[in-house]
């Protein structure tokens, strides 16, 4: 009768799923202490995995959506923030799938408990040994709170404009009384159209949120109001924060 060394053919079996335990165990361990949301999708945009991260930002866990098996698009994406039914179809996310392309963006999602929240995720095709794609990977962060900074600077940039705006009037105004009965219209003139420069230059630079914006734009919008202007041009150059403050008092002195 013909026996088998077992010892030897059971072990190396056994140092392999061991290795392979030991690499899950890995992986999981660096999937759930990352800050960032990390969903893995199968061929039909099924959330098969999700970290504590992604159960943290949608308020399910990962139990709840293996057990709904549909889409994770139907749990967390399904609506519009204004309450129109948001379709498989048009979501960017799962374009990465069809289009075999990365997608990156911004969306809406909506959380357990019933709320909107704004997410930026990236979306990316999974491929086999033989390129195939066979799912996606998603990571997701909730950007609510750089949307609120956002909205919180551009409240506060259009505050300074109206304050800017009203204290040119002003000395638009007292700029008038001060002119007003002299004989010299040539230099009331050219205030006025420096005045006016002025704040072309500054609309410029609160659309770019004083961030950046071309010289010709600048420029364009300084020497508008003035006849000299004809055939004036300047190179499409991005001036930085820096320069802007004191670029923009030295246009008005074109005109």
């Amino acid at each position: 009768m013909q026996t088998f060394d077992t010892t030897t053919t059971t072990l190396p079996t056994l140092r392999r799923g061991s290795q392979l335990y030991e690499t899950e165990r890995r992986l999981n361990a660096v999937l759930n202490n990352a800050s960032v949301a990390i969903f893995l999708m199968d061929d039909r945009q099924h959330c098969v995995y999700m970290n504590r991260a992604a159960e943290l930002l949608t308020g399910f866990s990962l139990t709840e959506v293996l057990t709904r098996d549909c889409p994770l698009h139907d749990i967390v994406h399904h609506t519009y923030p204004d309450g129109r039914p948001f379709p498989l179809a048009e979501c960017a996310i799962d374009r990465a799938f069809p289009e075999n392309n990365q997608e990156r963006g911004e969306e809406v999602f909506v959380h357990k408990d019933g709320h909107f929240y704004p997410v930026g995720f990236t979306a990316s095709p999974i491929r086999d040994d033989e390129a195939r794609i066979i799912g996606t990977i998603i990571e997701v962060r909730d950007i609510t709170e750089e949307k609120a900074a956002a909205e919180r600077q551009r409240l506060l940039t259009n505050e300074l404009n109206h304050r800017v705006k009203n204290t040119l009037a002003t000395v638009q105004s007292i700029a008038a009384q001060t002119f007003k009965g002299k004989t010299d219209g040539v230099a009331r003139q050219t205030f006025d159209a420096r005045m006016v420069a002025l704040s072309n230059t500054h609309n410029v630079l609160t659309a770019e949120n004083w961030e950046s914006a071309s010289l010709r734009s600048v420029v364009e919008g300084a020497v508008s109001t003035s006849a000299r202007a004809c055939g004036a041009t300047a190179p499409s150059t991005t001036l930085r924060r820096l320069a802007l403050s004191q670029f923009s008092a030295v246009s008005t002195l074109w005109v």
